[in-house]
Parts: structure tokens; C-alpha cells; sequence
């Protein structure tokens, strides 16, 4: 076992097998190929289309979340950007370009396995951008000094605990970011 995924939608949570054989097949879904779960790069994981593993992925739709949970308890959340099917001799869903991006694609088969369902999602860039700026100013309060520090850090929800000179404490939600979300690069969909 080297994590566990969870697609939220359609009550899913499994966990994932390490090695893909026709057994772990039959237990849970299994990693096919790319980097250890929730690095950089296109983790791929293939599953039956049997209703309690992936036999419902291609009801899915975009923007729904998948969940990716390692053996750390570290979870990163990723959104769906492309379902489609496929001949089973198309691998280019498992190509590792994924321009220094988390990405993940759940792969399964149609009834009587003449296609194959893909399901692509990436870690979205807010909250890529949420993790990196908590990273970056997560600090410790003491008692002497005046400081921002992130306490809760869950996926895109956290605070930010400010005390001022006064020594008051506030809290206040996810900080915003000087971004245009217009201007973040879309995913390019595959037909």
C-alpha cells in the first residue's frame, strides 16, 4: 500500500497497490508508472470498471475532485480537467510531461474492455500557490513578537493568525494572492 485515493462524488476510497498484477487488480487499484504519489510529474492508476472501484469514473465530470492521500497522511486535492476514452494501445496518457505540475490519471476499461476511460486531473494552481506561500511564511507566535503565522493548513482553507503591537490576536481566512486567475493557463483538453 503506498496511499489511498478518494473521488468525494462517487464515494470512492481505495487504496493504492504498488504493483499492478491481475490479483492487486482484483483488490484495489494499483499504480501503473510515474513519480511517488503527490510529486511532480503524472502519477497514473489503473482500476476495473467494477461499481465499488472505477466502474463509475466516466460519470465524472470537469472540475471534480479526486483526492490523493500518501502513507505520510498527506493529502493533495486535484481537479479534473479531461475525460475521455481511448483505444487500449494509446499510452499517451501516461506521458510524464506534465510542465513540473502534479498530475494524476485513473485509467479503466469500457464494457468488454474495447476501450479504455481515462480521467486526467491536475493539482490546481491555487492551491499549489496556498501550499508554496504557506511554506514560505509559516512561522511560530511567541510572546514577544509581532508576527503572521499560518496554524491550519488543510487543502485551500487555512488562517492566518496576525498579533499586533498591542498583543491583540486576529484571525482572518485564505490571505488573497496577487494573481489573475484569467490569466493561469488551461489545461488543453483532449477529444
Amino acid at each position: 500500500i503506498i496511499g489511498k485515493i478518494k473521488i468525494p462524488k462517487l464515494n470512492v476510497e481505495k487504496y493504492i497497490l504498488n504493483e499492478t498484477t491481475t490479483k492487486s487488480l482484483k483488490t484495489s487499484v494499483t499504480k501503473v508508472c510515474g513519480p511517488e504519489i503527490n510529486k511532480i510529474g503524472n502519477f497514473c492508476i489503473a482500476g476495473h470498471n467494477y461499481n465499488k472501484i472505477f466502474g463509475k469514473i466516466k460519470t465524472l465530470k470537469n472540475n471534480d475532485k479526486i483526492i490523493l492521500t500518501d502513507v505520510y497522511g498527506d493529502s493533495t486535492i486535484y481537479e479534473i480537467y479531461n475525460i475521455y476514452k481511448t483505444s487500449p494501445k494509446d499510452v499517451s496518457c501516461l506521458s510524464q510531461e506534465t510542465n513540473s505540475e502534479k498530475e494524476i490519471t485513473l485509467i479503466t476499461c469500457t464494457a468488454g474492455a474495447t476501450k479504455r476511460v481515462i480521467v486526467k486531473a491536475v493539482e490546481p494552481v491555487f492551491n499549489k500557490l496556498c501550499t508554496e506561500k504557506a511554506k514560505s511564511i509559516a512561522t511560530i507566535i511567541t510572546n514577544d513578537e509581532t508576527t503572521n503565522a499560518i496554524i491550519d493548513y488543510k487543502y485551500s482553507d487555512f488562517i492566518i493568525i496576525h498579533k499586533d503591537d498591542n498583543g491583540n490576536i486576529t484571525e482572518t481566512g485564505s490571505p488573497n494572492f496577487p494573481i489573475n486567475i484569467d490569466k493561469i493557463p488551461k489545461k488543453e483538453q483532449k477529444t
